[in-house]
């Protein structure tokens, strides 16, 4: 019986402890802002033997994964979700993950997708994302005529 009790115990101070330490927007939107001008996520490089091809989802996952987070994955290592998933607030992957909840007003931190691209809202009205050349702050996913999808990491 007292085994069983310190068991109790100690779960219950783990989960407090893990409610404490959930991942903030602010340690996510820090975390990307610190890769501006950063080139390893152009088109142009290498990175994960994707010479020529966009790598703004990799450059998403990535960020999370410093900050302490976790994206959902298609399939194996390699299988990161790509900007049309979080581009959808339909998507499968993000949908059963309990970490990802879909949100209708965005908050620093939260990662936008949008027409094949996907960033991290950084400020008001700024996102940080991986673009042709390099890793940039801006107001895409705030302009006139977007409608992106706002995703948000909760665990």
């Amino acid at each position: 019986m007292r085994g069983q009790c310190i068991l109790v115990v100690c779960c219950l101070i783990l989960q407090a402890v893990s409610r404490c330490e959930a991942l903030s927007g602010r340690t996510i939107a820090n975390t990307a802002r610190s890769y501006i001008g950063e080139t390893r996520w152009s088109e142009s490089s290498n990175y994960q033997g994707l010479r020529g091809q966009p790598k703004c989802n990799i450059f998403v996952a990535d960020v999370v994964s410093q900050a302490g987070g976790s994206v959902p994955r298609r399939y194996g290592v390699r299988g990161i979700i790509g900007a049309g998933e979080w581009g959808s607030r339909w998507s499968f992957y993000l949908g059963v993950s309990p970490c990802w909840k879909n949100f209708d007003r965005p908050q620093i931190g939260d990662v936008i997708g949008y027409g094949g691209h996907v960033g991290i809202m950084t400020g008001p009205g700024k996102t940080t994302s991986a673009a042709q050349y390099r890793v940039v702050e801006n107001n895409w996913g705030f302009r006139s005529g977007q409608s992106p999808v706002y995703w948000r990491y909760i665990c």
